[in-house]
């Protein structure tokens, strides 16, 4: 049943980069975008919450902080890039997550250090920069870049959820709290840029 969970979630992430990539494409801003993003789920959980009785109360702040700073990140470069290169590409840089959560753990995270994952991780990332060599632009590249550092980001805020898990906090306030921040970001971005279009 977990893996049908995560097919799901697979299809709904998709959805929602098509979903930004149209948005950007009918004039809405990045903040509009993002503020969209997580509005949503800082309602619903607030009223669940509510309605369960439930503390709102973190574990670790820090843990929180670190998680945000880099989730909220990632998700604001990520969508930089949906907005400027082809749907197909961001997604892919947007996907290199897990080979630099492989490449911090042959670094530092434990892992043995032998010539096949050494070789598998690299080639992983040669198969990105395949990706992208014939289908950026001159003028994409600063794009590619920031998708790539969203793919490292988002590394940084799996590693830190895993952090909350083992200190006992529940995924639906890490969520609401990762929502927030969302939230936050976007006010500020919208402080910033305004909300009107010309």
């Amino acid at each position: 049943m977990q893996a049908l969970w995560m097919l799901l979630a697979s299809a709904m992430f998709a959805i929602m980069g098509s979903f930004v990539k149209l948005g950007t494409e009918h004039g809405a801003s990045l903040p509009q975008v993002v503020l969209f993003r997580g509005l949503p789920s800082v309602i619903l959980l607030l009223i669940w919450a509510r309605a369960g009785r439930q503390s709102i109360i973190p574990v670790s702040w820090k843990l929180h902080l670190w998680r945000n700073l880099s989730g909220v990140t990632s998700m604001w470069l990520g969508f930089f890039a949906i907005a400027h290169l082809p749907l197909a590409t961001a997604t892919s840089l947007n996907y290199t997550a897990p080979l630099f959560i492989a490449c911090w753990m042959l670094g530092w995270g434990g892992a043995q250090r032998d010539p096949v994952r050494i070789l598998a991780v690299a080639l992983g990332f040669l198969g990105v920069i395949a990706v992208l060599r014939p289908s950026i632009n001159e003028d994409q590249w600063l794009a590619a870049l920031l998708g790539m550092t969203a793919g490292a980001m988002s590394a940084i805020a799996m590693m830190q959820i895993r952090q909350l898990g083992r200190v006992g906090e529940p995924e639906w306030r890490t969520v609401l709290f990762f929502s927030v921040a969302v939230c936050v970001s976007s006010l500020a971005g919208l402080a910033f840029e305004g909300w009107g279009q010309a």
